[in-house]
């Protein structure tokens, strides 16, 4: 039910994966009455995936892609 911004989670992404991986990340938000919402994540990947391929890696061989939605509200599971 929080509010979370496209530099949030890509921010998050550099953090845990390394810097520049959040240039991969697209959020897309859909409107629901006077609410947006963040629906999906979309994560950029390149390169063959193995046993023991690092998933930093794999993110930053992807092109870098525009943000999409600025940001939108997480809608907890359950009921409108």
């Amino acid at each position: 039910g929080q509010s979370l911004t496209l530099a949030d989670v890509r921010g998050a992404f550099d953090k845990a994966f390394g810097a520049g991986t959040g240039e991969r990340v697209r959020v897309a938000c859909e409107t629901d009455g006077n609410r947006r919402l963040i629906e999906e994540l979309t994560i950029g990947l390149s390169g063959t995936v193995g046993h023991f391929e690092d998933l930093g890696s794999l993110i930053l061989a992807a092109p870098a892609t525009s943000g999409g939605c600025p940001g939108g509200i997480v809608d907890p599971v359950g009921l409108q």
